[in-house]
């Protein structure tokens, strides 16, 4: 394990079933070090309890190199080994990385001087889809280098909450942690930390908390991370999540009593209300028909009449325009057996609907 001496940088990397992806992680991080001049680099991996031996390569590759430290911990999720690495971390600032991702030296080195530089709270940069042929894609893009101050950052709070086009809003609020470097007393100032509510909601709650705080945030246009996208996973879709409609009321209370407050009043329009709120009750249905849901279909089938027997609830989905969330023939289906009260047919529907979509990702 590294030394405690202060660093200038913390790369925060959970990690979990990753040893695989450690060494591509790590050269990034090593190219990133070697550009870096005189700046302190320290690199945390930090293992939540992997049953795969992830934990010896963290420490293989922490006794190579001075710069790495390797901890592990009982699992307790990504938020909660984020929050780790929070506690354990030494720089002035800190960034983070999801294992098998890269990130960009030239653009990490800008972002430490921009955020020196302007005494900002952050500083965030564009970001890219990477795919397995090396291809990659525009994930975040932001246009220009500009700084942003406490007034005009509550503005883009305020748009984003009020769902306005992008067009419209004053600037973008990426939704993912690893958009940028944050000053590390900044963060402990405001206690600034990862909740987990609907299991991979942590990184937006970080962002708007980051947003809510900050008295100035730098951004500049360069692509300064590469996200790998697994386009066949679904471990993110809510027919896996456990308690999926607990988990997002849990979610919308910390919103009211945490971001909320600061908007005096202004309400998105009407119809994105209901909008928002016809999406999530529809992922509920399909996190309640979902394959891995053991229940029986009698007692799935009563959840479901229970929960629309909530007027408020089904009166939602009946007086939709069109279903919202999508406008493919599943969610057309999904409405009318909904409307129609048919919760039997619904149940059936969504268990051969998931059948079909694990029988195709198997021939993949």
């Amino acid at each position: 394990m590294a030394s405690r001496i202060k660093t200038d940088l913390s790369i925060i990397v959970p990690v979990y079933k990753g040893k695989e992806y450690l060494s591509s992680l790590v050269s990034s991080v090593c190219a990133l070090k070697n550009q870096a001049d005189d700046s302190k680099i320290e690199l945390l991996l930090i293992d939540d309890g992997s049953p795969d031996g992830s934990a010896s390569e963290c420490q293989r590759i922490a006794d190579m190199y001075r710069f790495v430290s390797a901890y592990e911990k009982e699992n307790g999720g990504i938020a909660d080994t984020r929050n780790f690495g929070l506690r354990h971390a030494r720089g002035e600032y800190v960034c983070f990385m999801d294992q098998d991702d890269a990130i960009v030296p030239k653009v990490c080195i800008k972002a430490m001087k921009k955020i020196k530089e302007e005494q900002a709270d952050g500083c965030l940069w564009s970001s890219n889809h990477r795919f397995e042929d090396g291809t990659q894609r525009e994930n975040v893009r932001i246009l220009e280098e500009r700084v942003y101050d406490k007034k005009e950052i509550r503005q883009a709070l305020l748009d984003q909450y009020l769902q306005k086009d992008e067009k419209e809003k004053l600037f973008h609020i990426p939704g993912y942690v690893w958009s940028g470097i944050y000053s590390k007393k900044f963060l402990e100032e405001n206690q600034i930390c990862f909740f987990s509510f609907v299991d991979y909601e942590d990184d937006c709650i970080f962002m708007n908390q980051v947003m809510r705080h900050a008295e100035k945030i730098v951004q500049i246009p360069d692509v300064g991370y590469l996200w790998t996208c697994n386009l066949k996973s679904e471990s993110h879709r809510s027919r896996y999540i456990e308690n999926y409609w607990e988990k997002n009321q849990k979610l919308e209370q910390w919103f009211q009593c945490e971001i909320y407050d600061i908007f005096d009043g202004y309400r998105p329009s009407e119809i994105k209300v209901k909008q928002g709120k016809a999406i999530k009750i529809y992922n509920y249905v399909e996190n309640e028909c979902g394959i891995k849901n053991k229940a029986s279909a009698r007692e799935i089938v009563r959840r479901l009449k229970g929960f629309f027997d909530n007027s408020e609830y089904y009166q939602c989905i009946k007086n939709e325009e069109k279903p919202y969330g999508g406008t493919g023939m599943r969610r057309r289906i999904m409405h009318g057996l909904i409307r129609w009260r048919q919760y039997g047919m619904l149940f059936l529907f969504l268990r051969i609907y998931g059948w079909t979509v694990q029988r195709v990702k198997i021939k993949e």
